[in-house]
């Protein structure tokens, strides 16, 4: 199946997600925040805005802006995407990807993501590995010349995220950065890049390796042992390998 296909079947399933937030009248805006809310707090992150964005974009089609959004509403809103992810055939680049509207970034990325979950086997530990280097050279990216790189920093950073439509990345971001804070034992507002450092040494042993009982990959049952922190290494290694992020040095 292509990437194309599986981010058509993604725009379904955050369609059934969001209506499941919903009740017989349809969903309504405070339902919808609290659907968005809750997956921000489960680390789902890129549903979470490709929800809210959904809402949104619908709730306003033809200035409606009808108290409550339906599922005739979503499948009109269905065929809109599905000329914008046809619109090109073969598969799609990540140049392509980086150019499209959030909304169909985030698609993109649940659709990848769920085609590789749902593939038998054990996962590898390079996989989380490298998501959690590729955050931890975000974060480092953002130093000032004192080396740090404080609150307002990280929150930039993840607002431009948000805009492209990389929400797992921008959660990464945000709960590496708060992982790294506490372990101060008292809030200090900002790390540095030497703490990122450690916190990479430490979370590799702690957060990843340990939880692989037996060293030969994560099951399925260890990746449901996973902190919110790793599992979201685990969704942008996994971005990673799809071809849809690249990695950063």
């Amino acid at each position: 199946m292509s990437t194309r296909d599986t981010a058509l079947l993604a725009y379904d399933r955050v369609a059934k997600l969001l209506l499941s937030g919903g009740d017989a009248s349809g969903v309504s805006r405070a339902q919808a925040k609290a659907l968005v809310n809750a997956l921000r707090k489960d680390g789902r992150g890129t549903e979470a805005l490709a929800t809210d964005s959904l809402f949104s974009m619908v709730d306003h089609i033809d200035h409606e802006k009808a108290e409550y959004i339906t599922s005739a509403h979503l499948d009109r809103a269905r065929a809109y995407f599905a000329r914008k992810i046809f619109s090109r055939g073969g598969a799609i680049t990540p140049a392509e990807a980086s150019s499209l509207p959030p909304t169909l970034r985030a698609l993109l990325e649940i659709g990848k993501f769920e085609e590789m979950n749902n593939q038998p086997g054990r996962i590898a530990h390079r996989i989380p590995r490298q998501g959690m280097d590729h955050i931890a050279a975000m974060l480092g990216s953002l130093a000032r010349p004192d080396d740090a790189i404080t609150r307002a920093d990280r929150d930039l950073a993840v607002y431009e995220l948000y805009e492209q439509g990389r929400g797992t990345e921008a959660l990464a971001i945000r709960y590496f950065f708060n992982f790294i804070d506490h372990r101060h034992g008292q809030l200090q507002e900002q790390i540095t890049v030497q703490e990122i450092d450690e916190a990479v040494t430490y979370s590799d042993l702690r957060l990843l390796r340990k939880k692989d009982a037996d060293n030969n990959g994560y099951s399925r049952d260890e990746i449901e042992k996973f902190s919110t922190t790793a599992r979201a290494f685990l969704r942008v290694g996994q971005m990673i390998e799809s071809g849809l992020i690249e990695p950063m040095k």
